[in-house]
């Protein structure tokens, strides 16, 4: 990487990315005090962050929960709880596709759950711009992270401590709802997008 990549090509990508490098100094400080003060960044963190912890946290967990159905933990629940991980990971391959063919065709970002994950990204890369989208793409990532740890404790607590496994689900449903709602109120104008149509771009939150 350091000897045959350059740091950045002859030419920017596109009109976009060209506007931004002239419009503003790709500074670390800046673009966090930026995306942190932006309303719609902040509502993206929570909706994403949500969703994407939830996920997580039934992928940590779904073998206990799969198997509290069973009176004893035989050969085949361990099996079907195998293959209940292995679809989920499937439909989540399925749903990125379907919603990335989705995005591509309507420029709707308002996913959730493993479609989330890939959409968040640019989403936030939309409402953040003209900044550095390195920096949006860590920010989804701590959020993320932070919540995934924070609901696989709480739903930990509720199903080892107290053998309460239908209300973790439950509140992985709320979670979910919650994330969802959010996604549902972020209206932040494409900034990226509209650079690149050359029809203007807002720089404030």
């Amino acid at each position: 990487m350091v000897i045959v990549f350059k740091r950045l090509p002859p030419t920017p990508p596109s009109r976009a990315q060209a506007q931004a490098l002239q419009r503003v100094q790709q500074n670390y400080g800046n673009t966090l005090k930026h995306s942190v003060s932006n309303r719609w960044f902040i509502l993206l963190l929570l909706s994403y962050g949500l969703n994407a912890g939830a996920f997580y946290a039934i992928s940590t967990l779904l073998n206990p929960i799969y198997l509290s159905y069973y009176d004893k933990q035989t050969e085949t629940a361990s099996r079907y709880a195998g293959l209940s991980g292995m679809l989920l990971i499937l439909s989540g391959i399925v749903g990125s596709l379907l919603a990335g063919f989705v995005l591509d065709q309507s420029k709707a970002y308002n996913f959730f759950m493993t479609g989330y994950l890939p959409i968040g990204f640019e989403y936030g890369v939309e409402i953040t711009y003209p900044q550095n989208e390195a920096i949006s793409g860590s920010l989804l990532n701590i959020a993320a992270q932070i919540s995934g740890i924070v609901i696989t404790k709480v739903q930990e607590f509720l199903i080892f401590k107290h053998d309460k496994v239908l209300l973790s689900n439950i509140m992985i449903c709320v979670v979910l709802g919650i994330g969802t709602i959010i996604t549902g109120i972020i209206r932040s104008p494409l900034r990226r997008q509209e650079a690149q149509r050359g029809t203007g771009v807002l720089l404030d939150s």
